[in-house]
């Protein structure tokens, strides 16, 4: 399937609809998919609130490594600190299983690891901090989009459906996905990449309307 990044008004409905080709779906995060993007890209954008499970183990490794050798060239993590009326709700919806207050040290453990980032490589890495309610997790990897969707339940989103799309496998150049994140997505647009574009907008406004820490985090 090829799409253009423009609006065809004689494109047949049905094209939208049929075609699996660039998307993946996964029951719960393929990290395997997302270590080998991850060791692939050379930009990314990371909007998924809290990064614990990223802070240690393979993904810390990994982006380390990719960082020193300068083959990740920009990385932005848009962290949460959550707003005093909705933070309980949110707590709850990210880690069921814990108290609002476990939330609470997660969440400031995780804004310490990226600040660390940030600051062990502040030409790479820029750590934007968010009051925005955050609406689904989204990975930008290069040219490929991981989403995951938050929801009432007992299990995380790390759990439930994920959507892993390959940008150029339904038609957008290389490197687009992050010229429309610096740039803003195209007017035009409609069908798949505007779908596409949708995801790309929200870190795009979010990280751009950044809240800052009346203390720091380290």
């Amino acid at each position: 399937m090829n799409v253009t990044s423009t609006c065809n008004p004689t494109a047949n409905m049905a094209d939208t609809m049929v075609s699996m080709q660039g998307i993946t779906v996964s029951a719960g995060l393929n990290i395997s998919a997302l270590l080998n993007a991850v060791q692939q890209a050379n930009t990314m954008v990371w909007h998924a609130a809290i990064y614990n499970n990223f802070a240690n183990g393979d993904m810390n490794t990994l982006l380390q490594r990719q960082l020193r050798s300068r083959q990740l060239q920009q990385l932005t993590i848009i962290s949460q600190h959550c707003a005093q009326h909705w933070q309980d709700e949110f707590a709850a919806i990210v880690r069921p299983t814990l108290t609002s207050q476990d939330v609470s040290t997660l969440q400031r453990t995780s804004l310490n690891w990226c600040q660390q980032l940030s600051n062990s490589y502040p030409q790479q890495v820029h750590h934007c901090v968010s009051q925005h309610l955050p609406l689904q997790p989204i990975l930008l990897i290069g040219d490929q989009l991981f989403i995951g969707q938050y929801a009432h339940s007992h299990s995380t989103s790390a759990q439930g459906l994920w959507l892993q799309i390959d940008s150029c496998a339904l038609g957008l150049a290389g490197g687009e996905l992050h010229q429309w994140y610096l740039d803003g997505t195209p007017a035009n647009l409609c069908d798949w990449p505007q779908a596409i574009g949708r995801y790309v907008e929200e870190c795009r406004q979010v990280s751009r309307q950044p809240f800052t820490l009346l203390e720091p985090t380290l």
